[in-house]
């Protein structure tokens, strides 16, 4: 029982020990940020929020592309192919692969982390 008791006394010096070297460790090897790096991290903060959030730029992407794909489809079953555009007054063709190419290059398939 004596040998027991020794044995965790000096396991918990040691450890004692070790925890004070990591820290000494930590502090001597941590990089200090600049301030121009410190504004650089705030930034990309700012844009990702810009970009995830709730009313970001990735849900109002999302949102278009699901309002496209719904005038497509309505107009495919009026059986319209063609509108004229506003502008110009040309014909313009309803064309479901526009609105996939919007959608690869607009639309996260994963989020970020």
């Amino acid at each position: 029982m004596l040998r027991l008791t020794t044995v965790k006394q000096s396991q918990t010096e040691l450890e004692i020990h070790a925890n004070v070297l990591l820290r000494k460790l930590l502090t001597i090897n941590a990089p200090q940020t600049s301030e121009a790096e410190e504004k650089w991290f705030k930034e990309l903060a700012r844009v990702k929020a810009r970009l995830d959030g709730q009313r970001g730029l990735l849900s109002e992407t999302r949102i278009r592309v699901t309002e496209g794909r719904k005038l497509l489809e309505a107009a495919g079953k009026r059986g319209v192919d063609n509108d004229e555009d506003e502008v110009s007054g040309e014909k313009i063709k309803f064309d479901g692969r526009v609105i996939d190419a919007i959608e690869e290059a607009y639309v996260p398939r994963t989020s970020y982390s």
